[in-house]
């Protein structure tokens, strides 16, 4: 994928300390399931990255943004880095992973503000890209990761499946 606008080596601002960024997807999971690996891997901050915060039991926008304030996790939604629909609709990423990858390139590089404010929320602390997708070999979160791995930054999967 060609890199997208906004993101730029500086994981390491302190010497010897390299920046991390968690992603974690629903697939089949519950939501309790979710929640565990989170805590247990120490996010602090889950970034939705789903252009629509809704779908299955328990991970729509209110219910997850509820269920991570009770486990201390604090919820930020930032859906323009989310695959639009035309986007998943004109290439879908097990048939046309290619096709894909370029059509959701070329929709970040018109969102600068949300990738500064993802990038803000990543060096705050650990924080956790979230999707639908099981698996990040196929999906956004799995593009924005590699896009943070070629800045700098470590990244973790917490697959689910």
């Amino acid at each position: 994928m060609r890199g997208a606008q906004g993101m730029h080596s500086d994981a390491n601002e302190e010497p010897g300390v390299q920046r991390v960024v968690y992603t974690i997807g629903h697939g089949e999971a519950e939501q309790e399931e979710i929640l565990a690996r989170l805590v247990d891997a120490g996010v602090r901050t889950l970034v939705d990255i789903r252009e629509r915060a809704a779908g299955k039991k328990g991970f729509n926008k209110t219910e997850l943004e509820a269920a991570c304030r009770a486990a201390g996790i604090d919820y930020v939604q930032v859906r323009d880095l989310g695959a639009p629909l035309a986007v998943r609709r004109g290439h879908d990423p097990e048939a046309d992973w290619a096709g894909f990858q370029d059509a959701y390139a070329t929709h970040l590089k018109e969102q600068k503000e949300a990738f500064r404010t993802l990038k803000e929320t990543v060096l705050a602390g650990p924080a956790a890209l979230f999707c639908r997708c099981a698996h990040p070999a196929r999906c956004e979160r799995g593009v924005l990761a590699t896009l943070f791995a070629r800045a700098g930054y470590g990244v973790r999967h917490l697959d689910t499946a």
